[in-house]
């Protein structure tokens, strides 16, 4: 873990008994960013203030004008301050789908320990598919999905993981719609 805010540990804070919570951890990648862009701008003042202690000497003036010692000064604040602004957002971006990959990693573990796939998966697996930015395929099948899902986070599927309840036995279905025919057969 490296520190407070660690990409394995804001998966755990924001999930909840029922599930992710998505507007915690967005809240948690978001203030692990500006922490950082926090620090770094805090770090580039002391070592521009180290330099101007250690290389003017007293007594010399480096700009002729307070005016223009002034502007110079507001310039680079405000591009140090947009350069921490992207950063920021970089960070945030980098930090929530490092969580969204966390969290669906730890979804496919539980799947892979149950060793089935239900029915009922749908919906979860188009929430990682969101959230995970993933290209929605339509009329993809379950098995298709849960591999494609599980490629992105870095995961291995069982040979062995049962599909059974979400790509059911075609002579199963053929069997159990099967018109009765005229001759009572």
């Amino acid at each position: 873990m490296r520190g407070q805010y660690a990409p394995m540990e804001c998966p755990r804070k924001s999930w909840g008994g029922g599930g992710a919570s998505t507007l915690q951890m967005e809240a948690l990648a978001k203030q692990k960013a500006e922490n950082i862009a926090g620090f770094v701008f805090v770090v580039i003042a002391f070592v521009l203030t180290i330099i101007s202690i250690a290389f003017v000497p007293d007594g010399v003036r480096v700009f002729e004008s307070k005016w223009l010692a002034l502007s110079l000064a507001v310039m680079l604040a405000v591009g140090l301050y947009l350069t921490m602004r992207f950063v920021s957002q970089g960070v945030y971006r980098h930090q929530k789908h490092t969580m969204n990959k966390i969290i669906t990693s730890e979804y496919l573990d539980k799947l892979i320990r149950k060793g089935r796939v239900l029915a009922t998966e749908k919906k979860s697996l188009a929430y990682f598919v969101k959230r995970l930015e993933l290209k929605d395929i339509p009329d993809e099948s379950m098995r298709s999905l849960i591999q494609r899902i599980a490629t992105e986070v870095g995961k291995t599927l069982p040979p062995d993981l049962d599909y059974s309840a979400v790509e059911p036995n075609k002579s199963a279905l053929t069997r159990r719609y099967q018109v009765p025919s005229a001759t009572g057969e």
